[in-house]
């Protein structure tokens, strides 16, 4: 009796050793917002790099990730919220930005007209919040709280004279422009 009970122990030990499936599992291991968006980012846009980051959003167990992707002169926006509630973040939005080449594209709004890079960005916000009279200066393209936007992405630094403004963010993305009167 005794030997049977060895014998099927040792079987059971065999059967797990051979299955390859883990005895013990890592249940303090979780992964993080950055990690799981680094997944989605290698599994979902392979041979696309550049810029990614996640930031904690106002809303409490909440990240907000971004990345500005490039595979050759074709560059994609990507934005997803992560709920860190879970023992491993869940996308809970997503929100991928049609792809677009990076060259020069007229602009006419009645703030102002000129040349843009790029059409993701809210190009007649930042036109009409920057007083073209106090430059240079830095601004957020976003209206409200920055706090869980990138400044690579939305911070721009504008220069030049009232008559032709010109900005930038870390990325390459650019507007120059003429203001109307107002």
């Amino acid at each position: 009796m005794k030997l049977r009970v060895w014998i099927l122990l040792g079987l059971a030990a065999m059967a797990i050793l051979v299955s390859g499936t883990p005895v013990f599992k890592d249940a303090s291991h979780t992964k993080s917002g950055t990690e799981v968006f680094n997944t989605i980012l290698s599994e979902s846009y392979a041979g696309w790099t550049g810029f990614h980051t996640c930031l904690t959003e106002p809303a409490p167990q909440h990240d907000l990730c971004w990345a500005e992707l490039h595979r050759g002169n074709r560059y994609r926006l990507i934005e997803i919220d992560l709920d860190l509630s879970n023992a491993n973040a869940v996308p809970t939005e997503v929100a991928h930005h049609d792809p677009w080449t990076r060259k020069p594209m007229h602009l006419a709004s009645p703030v102002g007209h000129g040349s843009v890079n790029t059409m993701v960005y809210g190009w007649e916000y930042l036109m009409s919040t920057i007083d073209a009279h106090k430059l240079p200066r830095s601004f957020w393209d976003v209206e409200g709280d920055p706090s869980a936007f990138p400044p690579q992405m939305f911070l721009f630094t504008c220069g030049g004279t009232p008559a032709l403004v010109k900005c930038g963010n870390a990325l390459g993305d650019r507007i120059s422009y003429t203001p109307t009167k107002r």
